[in-house]
């Protein structure tokens, strides 16, 4: 539903997603494997660090103007796509929080203004997800109930989201950023 809303406001960037995408997917895949057997407890430890550090990384980098989205893609393609690696691999095992750190990269790394970076964000995420789950319903490890329960509202909150954000500047994404992530 986001991916649909962004690409209704003209927020698409197909190409560069789907390279992003096709690493991230690797790196779900070994992700949702190593999460299967691994401590709940370590799990939830790794999870708030990590939730700091990334929500705290949004706010500490100057926020860039760039003109010119491609010259900033070409230049870091590579790197990016390495990167969307690590990314999978976290996504695939805990998932949560995963949108700050695919935000943080894009926006600071890439250059790529809020609302661009979301459009990305959740075309890789979805695409990426999609793996994930094959792996978690292969071994059984679904709630059904909350997961459809979870899929719908998240469904709701994109649609509405990619909508209302595509011509926000970044300062007030951020804001909700903060609101969102509390």
């Amino acid at each position: 539903f986001a991916v649909s809303g962004f690409k209704s406001r003209g927020l698409s960037e197909f190409k560069f997603s789907g390279w992003l995408s096709l690493s991230a997917i690797i790196g779900s895949i070994i992700g949702a494997k190593i999460a299967i057997d691994f401590p709940e407890d370590t799990f939830k430890k790794i999870l708030s660090l990590i939730m700091i550090i990334v929500v705290m990384s949004i706010f500490l980098k100057k926020n860039q103007q760039i003109n010119q989205l491609n010259q900033k893609l070409i230049k870091n393609k590579l790197v990016s796509i390495l990167l969307f690696f690590f990314v999978g691999i976290y996504g695939g095992f805990i998932h949560a929080g995963v949108g700050f750190i695919i935000l943080t990269v894009l926006s600071n790394f890439n250059g790529i203004k809020l609302s661009k970076a979301n459009s990305i964000k959740v075309f890789v995420v979805f695409v990426y997800t999609t793996f994930a789950l094959i792996i978690f319903i292969m071994e059984n490890k679904i709630n059904w109930i909350l997961g459809i329960n979870l899929g719908v509202g998240n469904s709701i909150g994109g649609w509405i989201a990619s909508r209302w954000s595509y011509n926000k500047s970044d300062k007030i994404i951020k804001i909700f950023i903060v609101i969102s992530s509390s």
